[in-house]
Parts: structure tokens; C-alpha cells; sequence
């Protein structure tokens, strides 16, 4: 697809910048969006394309993780996660980083935005593109969400390890606690 454009509804992966390409340096801070028990969210445009786009600044002062308690819009969260997955996989990308641990209310790689209502999915500093026959690092998402084949040294793999971190976060919104809170990849 060089140079070309994206067919409608596609991401056109040419536009995106490798991962760390870009750091907080290259957006100018418009206005606070938005504020939780562990960080804010600010509006912010890039210096140079102009491009909007939403910056979290986070509080990792007392440790916490874990999602806290959540009233009946758990279903509503999770089909949104699964619907913005969906188009991820469908235009060949793995997110590669789904996690939920940084916000008292939903993910850290998630965004709440609508009065609450939508779930945007965010970070895709680790997101690639991807075909069945590739091959990929296994050090990718957060230890509490990796798959057991990424943990136990696989590189070829497709949408399962998105989902495996889906599943995850969905068990915690059922237990209200982690579902693997582990330190080590033993």
C-alpha cells in the first residue's frame, strides 16, 4: 500500500509513524479532557501535522492496580472493546497491549469518552500489522495480560493474543480483582 490510500473504513498504515517515533515533545497540550484517581487526559495537536490527538499523563504514586467496581456498563464496555478490536483485526493489525490497570475506572489502553458511554480503543505504540505466515517478538503486552504462548517464547501469532488479553480484562470485571497479577514470567 505505498503511497496508496486506504480503502474506506480501512487504516491506512502508511500514515503512521514506526513505534517511538514520536514522544510527548511533538504535541502541544490543548485543554484537559479529563481526570481520574491515577492520570489525566489532555486534547493535544501534533506540532508539525496538526493531527488531534488525546495524551495521558499518569499518577503512579500509590501502586494500585486492579479494576475497580463498575455499575451494569461491563457488557456495554466489553462490546465496544470487542467491536474496535474486530476492526483492528480485520485491517491486519494486532494491538499488541491491551490493558486495563492504570485507571480506576476502565483501561489503561482505553479511553471513556461520551459522558461515559464510548470506549475508544488507544496506545498503539505496539500495534503491527500483521499476515498469518509473520513473525513477531514475544515480549509484547503487559506481563498480567500476555497469552501463555507469547510467555512461553512463541513469534508467530495472529488475533488469539488480543483476545487472551480481552478475556482477562473481562474476568476482572467479573472478580473485581486481577486475574493474573503476576511479577515474573514464571
Amino acid at each position: 500500500m505505498d503511497g496508496e490510500e486506504a480503502p474506506p473504513g480501512a487504516l491506512n498504515l502508511a500514515d503512521y509513524a514506526p513505534a517511538g517515533a514520536r514522544t510527548v515533545d511533538c504535541f502541544r497540550r490543548i485543554r484537559k479532557i479529563g481526570e481520574g484517581t491515577y492520570g489525566e487526559v489532555f486534547e493535544a495537536m501534533d506540532i508539525i501535522t496538526g493531527e488531534r490527538a488525546a495524551l495521558k499523563k499518569i499518577k503512579l504514586d500509590d501502586g494500585k492496580e486492579g479494576v475497580q467496581h463498575m455499575e451494569q456498563e461491563d457488557q456495554y464496555y466489553m462490546e465496544q472493546l470487542l467491536k474496535g478490536l474486530h476492526y483492528c483485526h480485520v485491517n491486519n493489525v494486532l494491538h499488541r497491549d491491551i490493558k486495563d490497570y492504570l485507571l480506576p475506572f476502565i483501561g489503561a489502553n482505553l479511553l471513556i469518552s461520551g459522558g461515559g458511554k464510548l470506549l475508544k480503543l488507544a496506545d498503539f505504540g505496539l500495534a503491527r500489522p500483521f499476515t498469518r505466515d509473520g513473525s513477531f517478538t514475544n515480549h509484547v503486552i503487559t506481563l498480567w495480560y500476555r497469552p501463555p504462548e507469547l510467555l512461553l517464547g512463541a513469534t508467530n501469532y495472529a488475533e488469539a493474543v488480543d483476545i487472551w488479553s480481552v478475556g482477562c480484562i473481562f474476568a476482572e470485571f467479573l472478580l473485581r480483582k486481577p486475574l493474573f497479577p503476576g511479577r515474573t514470567e514464571v
